[in-house]
């Protein structure tokens, strides 16, 4: 399932194909710089809150949880 971001940079990209009111070249950059600045937020976040996840249940121990019959 395509991302909001995605869809917009999807809808500039063919903007800028069929009416050339978009250069193609501004929009590589856009998502270029977007996908780095996102990348560092991520980092951030994850360097900063990533004990919390020692908080949360492990996939395999909820994944046997939910398969094993309930009686």
């Amino acid at each position: 399932m395509p991302l909001p971001g995605e869809t917009i940079l999807v809808a500039a990209a063919l903007l800028a194909a069929a009416t050339n009111q978009i250069d193609i070249v501004i929009v590589v950059a856009a998502a270029a710089a977007g996908a780095i600045i996102g990348d560092g937020i991520g980092y951030t976040v994850g360097r900063s809150f990533g004990s919390a996840r020692s908080m949360l249940p492990r996939w395999p121990v909820f994944f046997q949880s939910i398969d094993k019959p309930s009686g």
